[in-house]
């Protein structure tokens, strides 16, 4: 950013992004790197405070934040990225919900199929959604275990779980 061209101190800047998950990850570590004040705002939240409007594209979206970010610049709260731990965990844990849904739903229709397909004439249906379980049920340990070591080596998170 240059420095000379801007009058104003990065001090008295606040950018204000739309919170695009892993998307926004990149600039928000280079904004906390270099000690920039940034807000993540959840696209919703930005739409629902603008009320109804018309268009869609990247310079309306950047208008609409913009305007938010400006509306609200006193109440807004620059934002302070996780620790390295606590950002390993969220990403363990998003994993894990992913995979037990899914892990879910091959068991759910497996029961069903079961109740309604003879094993014999289905074999291949019902054993390579057995597999399936099977290898859900896997990766979710292995995640929980990759948890649970991240946890321990930190005393912090050790005693907030605890």
């Amino acid at each position: 950013m240059g420095r000379k061209n801007n009058p104003i101190s990065k001090e008295q800047t606040l950018f204000v992004l739309e919170h695009t998950g892993i998307y926004s990850e990149e600039i928000s570590l280079f904004f906390d790197i270099n000690n920039f004040y940034f807000a993540l705002i959840p696209g919703l939240e930005i739409k629902k405070s603008l009320g109804i409007s018309r268009g869609k594209d990247d310079k309306v979206d950047a208008t609409k934040i913009a305007l938010y970010g400006y509306r609200l610049r006193d109440e807004i709260k620059p934002y302070k990225l996780p620790s390295k731990n606590i950002h390993q965990l969220k990403r363990l844990l998003t994993l894990r919900e992913r995979l037990v849904k899914q892990n879910a739903g091959y068991k759910a229709t497996l029961k069903e199929q079961k109740r309604i397909y003879t094993r014999k004439e289905n074999q291949l249906l019902i054993e390579t959604q057995e597999k399936m379980i099977k290898y859900f049920t896997k990766q979710i340990k292995n995640i929980e275990a990759e948890m649970n070591v991240i946890i321990k080596a930190n005393e912090q998170l050790k005693n907030n779980v605890n």
